[in-house]
Protein backbone atom coordinates (compact mmCIF):
# COMPACT_ATOMS: atom_id res chain seq x y z
CA UNK A 1 0.00 0.00 0.00
CA UNK A 2 0.97 3.15 -1.03
CA UNK A 3 -0.57 6.55 0.97
CA UNK A 4 -0.02 9.65 0.04
CA UNK A 5 -2.96 11.10 1.02
CA UNK A 6 -4.82 8.45 -0.72
CA UNK A 7 -4.72 4.96 -0.22
CA UNK A 8 -3.32 2.97 -3.39
CA UNK A 9 -3.07 -0.81 -4.02
CA UNK A 10 -1.84 -2.88 -6.36
CA UNK A 11 -4.11 -5.84 -7.87
CA UNK A 12 -2.46 -8.86 -8.65
CA UNK A 13 -6.51 -10.04 -10.25
CA UNK A 14 -5.53 -6.88 -12.66
CA UNK A 15 -2.24 -6.20 -12.64
CA UNK A 16 -2.80 -2.50 -11.95
CA UNK A 17 -2.62 0.28 -9.15
CA UNK A 18 -5.80 0.56 -7.86
CA UNK A 19 -7.23 3.78 -5.52
CA UNK A 20 -9.52 3.16 -2.51
CA UNK A 21 -12.47 5.21 -2.51
CA UNK A 22 -13.53 3.86 0.80
CA UNK A 23 -9.69 4.21 2.99
CA UNK A 24 -12.55 4.33 6.07
CA UNK A 25 -14.03 1.16 5.85
CA UNK A 26 -13.91 -2.61 4.03
CA UNK A 27 -11.71 -1.34 0.69
CA UNK A 28 -13.16 -0.42 -2.50
CA UNK A 29 -11.05 -0.53 -5.07
CA UNK A 30 -10.66 1.29 -8.50
CA UNK A 31 -8.33 0.79 -11.03
CA UNK A 32 -6.39 4.32 -12.09
CA UNK A 33 -5.03 5.10 -15.68
CA UNK A 34 -3.81 7.96 -17.46
CA UNK A 35 -1.06 8.11 -15.27
CA UNK A 36 1.31 10.78 -15.79
CA UNK A 37 3.23 13.94 -14.60
CA UNK A 38 2.42 17.06 -14.92
CA UNK A 39 4.41 20.00 -13.54
CA UNK A 40 5.39 17.54 -10.79
CA UNK A 41 2.19 16.53 -9.50
CA UNK A 42 0.55 12.99 -10.21
CA UNK A 43 -2.04 13.00 -12.55
CA UNK A 44 -4.09 9.62 -13.10
CA UNK A 45 -7.97 8.70 -13.90
CA UNK A 46 -10.34 6.75 -12.42
CA UNK A 47 -14.14 5.79 -12.33
CA UNK A 48 -14.53 7.24 -8.53
CA UNK A 49 -17.74 6.78 -6.78
CA UNK A 50 -19.54 6.58 -9.92
CA UNK A 51 -18.19 9.38 -11.65
CA UNK A 52 -14.98 9.63 -14.36
CA UNK A 53 -12.50 11.55 -11.72
CA UNK A 54 -8.92 13.04 -12.34
CA UNK A 55 -6.67 13.11 -9.65
CA UNK A 56 -3.85 15.43 -9.07
CA UNK A 57 -1.83 14.30 -6.30
CA UNK A 58 0.74 16.85 -5.13
CA UNK A 59 3.75 16.84 -2.16
CA UNK A 60 6.28 18.98 -1.18
CA UNK A 61 8.46 15.86 0.02
CA UNK A 62 10.65 13.88 -1.61
CA UNK A 63 9.98 10.14 -0.86
CA UNK A 64 6.71 11.12 -2.69
CA UNK A 65 8.58 12.38 -5.98
CA UNK A 66 10.27 9.50 -6.08
CA UNK A 67 7.47 7.29 -5.96
CA UNK A 68 5.19 9.42 -8.43
CA UNK A 69 8.21 7.88 -11.55
CA UNK A 70 7.29 4.84 -10.17
CA UNK A 71 3.61 4.54 -10.84
CA UNK A 72 3.91 5.91 -14.50
CA UNK A 73 6.59 3.50 -15.17
CA UNK A 74 4.34 0.75 -13.91
CA UNK A 75 1.51 1.57 -15.63
CA UNK A 76 3.51 1.20 -19.23
CA UNK A 77 5.48 -1.49 -18.26
CA UNK A 78 4.64 -5.27 -17.94
CA UNK A 79 5.09 -5.09 -14.10
CA UNK A 80 3.83 -8.18 -11.87
CA UNK A 81 4.48 -10.23 -8.85
CA UNK A 82 5.63 -13.27 -9.57
CA UNK A 83 5.32 -16.68 -7.06
CA UNK A 84 8.78 -15.86 -5.89
CA UNK A 85 7.71 -11.98 -4.93
CA UNK A 86 7.58 -13.29 -1.15
CA UNK A 87 8.62 -10.43 1.18
CA UNK A 88 6.71 -7.21 1.94
CA UNK A 89 7.95 -4.16 2.83
CA UNK A 90 6.70 -1.04 4.52
CA UNK A 91 8.61 2.43 4.66
CA UNK A 92 7.57 4.73 6.95
CA UNK A 93 8.41 8.72 6.66
CA UNK A 94 7.54 11.49 8.88
CA UNK A 95 7.67 14.29 6.58
CA UNK A 96 10.62 14.05 4.77
CA UNK A 97 12.38 11.93 7.18
CA UNK A 98 12.60 8.40 7.02
CA UNK A 99 11.11 6.35 10.60
CA UNK A 100 10.65 2.88 10.14
CA UNK A 101 11.27 -0.32 7.82
CA UNK A 102 9.57 -2.94 8.32
CA UNK A 103 11.01 -6.06 5.91
CA UNK A 104 8.15 -9.39 5.74
CA UNK A 105 9.01 -12.53 4.31
CA UNK A 106 6.01 -14.81 3.45
CA UNK A 107 5.37 -18.18 3.32
CA UNK A 108 1.71 -19.60 2.15
CA UNK A 109 0.47 -15.99 3.17
CA UNK A 110 1.87 -16.22 6.57
CA UNK A 111 4.48 -14.10 8.11
CA UNK A 112 7.48 -16.34 8.94
CA UNK A 113 10.26 -13.57 9.65
CA UNK A 114 10.76 -9.91 9.83
CA UNK A 115 13.45 -7.45 10.45
CA UNK A 116 12.60 -3.80 11.97
CA UNK A 117 14.66 -0.84 11.61
CA UNK A 118 13.82 2.21 13.57
CA UNK A 119 15.69 5.54 12.90
CA UNK A 120 15.56 7.84 15.29
CA UNK A 121 17.67 11.03 16.23
CA UNK A 122 20.11 10.17 18.55
CA UNK A 123 20.08 6.03 17.64
CA UNK A 124 19.18 3.68 14.90
CA UNK A 125 17.45 0.50 16.08
CA UNK A 126 17.21 -2.90 14.75
CA UNK A 127 15.26 -5.87 15.57
CA UNK A 128 15.83 -9.46 14.10
CA UNK A 129 14.44 -11.76 14.98
CA UNK A 130 14.10 -11.00 18.76
CA UNK A 131 17.25 -9.21 19.47
CA UNK A 132 17.77 -5.40 19.39
CA UNK A 133 21.13 -3.99 17.98
CA UNK A 134 22.10 -0.59 17.55
CA UNK A 135 22.38 0.07 13.82
CA UNK A 136 25.45 1.25 12.75
CA UNK A 137 25.23 1.39 8.53
CA UNK A 138 23.18 0.36 5.46
CA UNK A 139 24.52 -1.36 2.37
CA UNK A 140 22.50 -2.39 -0.70
CA UNK A 141 23.49 -4.46 -3.15
CA UNK A 142 20.99 -5.56 -5.75
CA UNK A 143 18.60 -6.80 -3.49
CA UNK A 144 20.77 -7.79 -0.76
CA UNK A 145 20.67 -5.44 2.48
CA UNK A 146 23.49 -5.72 4.88
CA UNK A 147 22.75 -4.51 8.61
CA UNK A 148 25.84 -3.06 10.20
CA UNK A 149 25.62 -3.36 13.72
CA UNK A 150 28.64 -3.44 16.28
CA UNK A 151 28.10 -7.01 16.89
CA UNK A 152 27.38 -8.59 13.22
CA UNK A 153 26.36 -7.79 10.32
CA UNK A 154 22.34 -8.65 9.37
CA UNK A 155 21.84 -9.71 5.58
CA UNK A 156 18.49 -9.63 4.05
CA UNK A 157 18.23 -10.71 0.69
CA UNK A 158 14.89 -9.03 -0.39
CA UNK A 159 12.91 -11.73 -2.21
CA UNK A 160 10.71 -9.11 -4.77
CA UNK A 161 10.19 -7.84 -8.29
CA UNK A 162 12.74 -5.59 -9.30
CA UNK A 163 11.38 -2.68 -10.14
CA UNK A 164 9.99 -2.94 -6.32
CA UNK A 165 13.62 -3.26 -4.68
CA UNK A 166 14.73 -0.37 -7.27
CA UNK A 167 12.23 1.70 -5.87
CA UNK A 168 12.59 0.67 -2.23
CA UNK A 169 16.81 1.79 -3.04
CA UNK A 170 15.99 5.36 -4.05
CA UNK A 171 12.87 5.68 -0.54
CA UNK A 172 15.85 4.70 1.76
CA UNK A 173 18.35 6.90 -0.39
CA UNK A 174 16.34 9.88 -0.40
CA UNK A 175 15.31 9.29 3.31
CA UNK A 176 17.39 11.62 4.93
CA UNK A 177 18.76 9.22 7.14
CA UNK A 178 21.66 10.25 8.80
CA UNK A 179 24.85 8.01 8.79
CA UNK A 180 23.88 5.92 6.10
Amino acid sequence: MIIAGEKFFYSTKTGRFEIDENPYGEPICKPIQNVKIIDGKLNFETLYKKEETEFIIASKFDADKQVFPYLVGMENRDFYFSETDVDGIEIAFDKDKLVRIIFTRYENLVSKDFLTILLEKERSIITYPFQKFDLKSIIIDKNTFKFETEEKVIEWQLQMNTLLIELIKRLIESGNVQNY
